[in-house]
């Protein structure tokens, strides 16, 4: 996969608040362009924030009750809350512990039914653990990477597409983010 390639490196975010308006932001940019966005992969070592930014985003398109992490479920869906687009979180971890066998994998994301959304149209998918199905990953438009450092005071968040025009309008949105 190509990677967006920035001047500008990782954004670094030194607190939880700051964290949220990134995702605010970034829910914002992606209601302002729904087209471009149709999967979008979330990797990070646990507790760095997946879940945190996807349920960011939900409400801020408008969500009202509870939105939780798709670790047990596998699979949390909202329907029609970005003009008409469902919008899917999904989570490959437990998947993927499942065995070390990626056709079991697959077998898997085939039976949570992601092929058969993705077929739909108005669809749209976050995809936490996304590394750890790469047949899955190779299809997102967008890959965001979220490290946290070793004191766990600052997380760097990497915005990663191979579609040029996406990763532009990305890069433009992080420099007004930065400035």
């Amino acid at each position: 996969m190509l990677i967006m390639n920035h001047s500008n490196g990782p954004i670094t975010i030194r607190s939880e608040f700051d964290f949220v308006k990134l995702a605010i932001s970034f829910a914002d940019l992606v209601a302002s362009n729904p087209n471009e966005f149709k999967i979008i992969g979330l990797n990070g070592d646990l507790g760095a924030g997946k879940s945190l930014f996807v349920r960011t985003v939900i409400k801020r398109w408008g969500h009202k009750g509870n939105v939780p992490s798709p670790t047990y479920t596998l699979i949390e869906s909202y329907d029609g809350l970005l003009e008409g687009i469902d919008t899917h979180h999904l989570d490959f971890y437990r998947l993927a512990n499942k065995g070390t066998d990626n056709k079991a994998i697959l077998f898997s994301i085939e039976e949570l039914g992601f092929y058969d959304l993705k077929a739909k149209a108005n669809s749209l998918f976050f995809i936490e653990w996304s590394n750890l199905a790469p047949e899955v990953e190779r299809l997102a438009d967008l890959i965001i990477n979220i490290d946290v450092t070793i004191n766990n005071n600052e997380r760097r968040v990497t915005f990663f597409s191979a579609n040029d025009c996406l990763a532009a309008l990305i890069s433009t949105h992080i420099i007004n983010l930065k400035a």
